[in-house]
């Protein structure tokens, strides 16, 4: 019934997505916020990145006064590309600008575990390196040292927002050399998707700060498939080869090496990651300033199939089988594509039972103690196969124990070339009884 209230208040609530930004670094990002958030606006930033990116841009109050006076968002993004060229705003410097709106607090995790002596420490010399050009350079807002707060991840956990908006930015170095980077992004995105407020994300790449452009593809695919699993998000990415100035600590390192900076390139990118942003053409949006499109991501999508033995999918895209006679699912394969026959499979379920889609209504606040906004689904391991095939028993147990109907979300990678390619989702229905019954029989599994 909440989920029927919440529909018939918000009848156009599937037209207000979740703006999800990739780009390499956070520069980048910069202007994403300008054009996409009012700029008057108050938001919290948390930073998850494992540097500050705390550095204060020269004659800043220019800037923000610069990004306000315009006539279009067009001219906007004129002006920001100006700045990139140019060297101004970088991936170490493009808070500052930001800042006090519509930036007006920035919570930084930089690791995942940090003591209270060391969190104030960090929060200290980040607000004296947001103010070093004070002295010369005096700003209407005054400091901005107290706007800059350090937490750890139990901090993040534990912090409550409530309704205001917030915009999470997430550098991906944060994960560099972590063993278990995708158990710990996942907590992390669980805990950010709680938030009644969450207005956008943003993913940096950052790939001078990663080993190689192996973990590269591991994180940013890591990234792309989370946003995949949830709900109402939609994905903007920018493939652009980042070739702006870098005056970063970390670029000169590299150069004085005698090493080539590197830059994340979609070109390069395992087909497994290509072949999801393939597969998500038609929902997500896609650019790049120099190179067409078709020459990064796959011509064909490569993502197979589901179907069930036996069965065909209703108008709104469910298979609906009575329950005891669940069928076999199969993997169908693209044509052109040898695969080996190997299928990994997983069931999805919702990280949490209960959802508020409209927060700001004070609905919802019965049935569940702490209700989400945006609907995230784990991934739950099911087992390899050698035949593109799944029997029934395999995913029988996803079900509504006590019920034995419901619905089960299933999705699979198949082997080819070496490498595991999507498999789009196939949604099944469960039923008990005929008619009404029936219908809600097919409810047991949802949030």
């Amino acid at each position: 019934m909440p989920a029927l209230v919440c529909w018939l208040l918000s009848p156009n609530l599937l037209s207000s997505p979740l703006p999800v930004f990739l780009a390499d670094n956070h520069a980048e990002t910069f202007g994403w916020i300008a054009r996409t958030f009012e700029l008057d606006e108050p938001h919290l930033l948390v930073l998850i990145d494992a540097h500050s990116d705390a550095t204060c841009v020269e004659k800043s109050e220019e800037v923000r006064e610069q990004l306000r006076r315009v006539a279009s968002v067009e001219e906007r993004n004129q002006r920001i590309e100006v700045w990139r060229v140019q060297g101004r705003i970088q991936a170490f410097n493009w808070i500052e600008p930001l800042l006090p709106r519509p930036l007006e607090r920035v919570l930084w995790v930089p690791r995942l575990e940090l003591p209270a002596s060391e969190r104030s420490k960090m929060a200290q010399t980040a607000g004296e390196a947001l103010d070093g050009r004070l002295e010369v350079e005096p700003r209407g807002a005054g400091e901005f040292q107290r706007r800059f707060e350090v937490l750890d991840a139990a901090g993040l956990r534990a912090w409550q927002p409530g309704l205001r908006r917030v915009i999470l930015a997430v550098d991906l170095d944060f994960f560099a050399g972590m063993a278990d980077a995708p158990a710990r992004f996942e907590e992390l995105w669980e805990t950010a998707l709680a938030w009644p407020g969450l207005v956008g994300v943003a993913f940096s790449v950052s790939s001078p700060w990663l080993t190689n452009g192996a973990e590269a593809d591991r994180l940013v695919t890591m990234a792309v498939d989370a946003v995949r699993r949830t709900r109402g998000a939609v994905l903007e990415a920018d493939f652009s080869v980042d070739d702006r100035p870098d005056a970063s600590l970390r670029a000169g390192e590299i150069t004085k090496a005698g090493g080539k900076i590197p830059r994340w390139d979609l070109a390069g990118a395992s087909r497994n990651l290509r072949a999801l942003f393939a597969a998500q053409q038609g929902n997500w949006r896609y650019s790049d300033r120099k190179r067409p499109l078709e020459s990064l991501i796959l011509r064909h999508d490569l993502s197979g199939s589901l179907t069930a033995d036996g069965c065909s999918s209703d108008a709104d895209g469910a298979w609906r089988v009575p329950a005891g006679a669940e069928p076999v699912v199969r993997v169908r394969v693209p044509s052109g594509v040898e695969a080996s026959g190997r299928v990994r499979w997983f069931g999805l379920q919702s990280a949490q039972t209960a959802y508020d889609l409209l927060p700001e209504t004070g609905l919802g606040k019965g049935f569940s103690k702490l209700p989400g906004r945006w609907i995230y689904e784990r991934r739950v391991e099911l087992g390899l196969t050698e035949d593109f095939a799944l029997k029934p028993e395999a995913w029988r147990n996803m079900l509504d124990a006590a019920q034995g109907c419901g619905r089960v979300l299933l999705e699979a990678e198949y082997e080819a070339g070496g490498e595991w390619l999507p498999v789009a989702r196939i949604d099944l229905r469960v039923l008990v009884g005929s008619g009404f019954h029936a219908g809600l029989s097919e409810c047991f599994g949802m949030p």
